[in-house]
This record gives C-alpha cells, sequence and structure tokens, in this order.
C-alpha cells in the first residue's frame, strides 16, 4: 500500500531440538529512528505484563532499507523505512474458523 507499512503475517514453522515449532512472523517497513512493535513486545515483557506473546527472533533486515528518500527534495514527504522481521511464540486461530463474531469476541475476553 502506498499509505501504509505493507505489513505482512505468515504462520511458519521452525525446528526446535529435532521437533517443529510452531511460530507467526510478522514483517513490516518501520521508520528509522522510531520504536518498533519488538521495542513494544520488549518493554512491556521487562515489566511482567500478562498475555504478551513472547518473542522467538526479532530485527531489522540486512540491507533492508528504502533509499528513495536520498532521490527527493528535501520538501518532499518521503520517509526512510527499513524492513523489520519478529516472530512470535505463538499462532493463533484464522478469523474464518470462528462460527460467528460473538464466538470470537468470546475468545478474545477470556484471553485477558
Amino acid at each position: 500500500s502506498l499509505i501504509g507499512r505493507s505489513t505482512r503475517t505468515i504462520p511458519v514453522c521452525d525446528l526446535v531440538e529435532g521437533r517443529p515449532c510452531k511460530a507467526f512472523l510478522k514483517e513490516y517497513w518501520r521508520l528509522v529512528g522510531v520504536w518498533g512493535e519488538v521495542e513494544v513486545y520488549v518493554h512491556l515483557a521487562r515489566y511482567d505484563i500478562p498475555h504478551i506473546t513472547p518473542l522467538l527472533c526479532r530485527g531489522d533486515v540486512p540491507h533492508g532499507e528504502t533509499r528513495t528518500h536520498e532521490c527527493t527534495k528535501h520538501s518532499s514527504p518521503v520517509m526512510h523505512l527499513c524492513l523489520h522481521r519478529l516472530v512470535l511464540d505463538f499462532v493463533g486461530c484464522r478469523l474464518t474458523e470462528f462460527e460467528c463474531t460473538t464466538s470470537a469476541k468470546k475468545e478474545i475476553c477470556c484471553s485477558t
């Protein structure tokens, strides 16, 4: 999208000690120099906030930066972005798996 961060989410599988481990990969473009979603997860985990999904790994993708901002005039609103990935130790249900919105709402309320 031209105005979004082109977020992609993918259920993934990793081998941990020879056994498959389900996880959730999230990839998005974040503003350089601004806190990303990962920093929020780390900050919340530091204070033992309940119901925060553990991070398996995270970080900026090497050489994954936009350079469009270098080719525009200084008055242009083009932002400098870097590609960021995080892997969460949780894979939830797809919204299409719920029978109705009420059952989805009950699941969300019971998780808090």
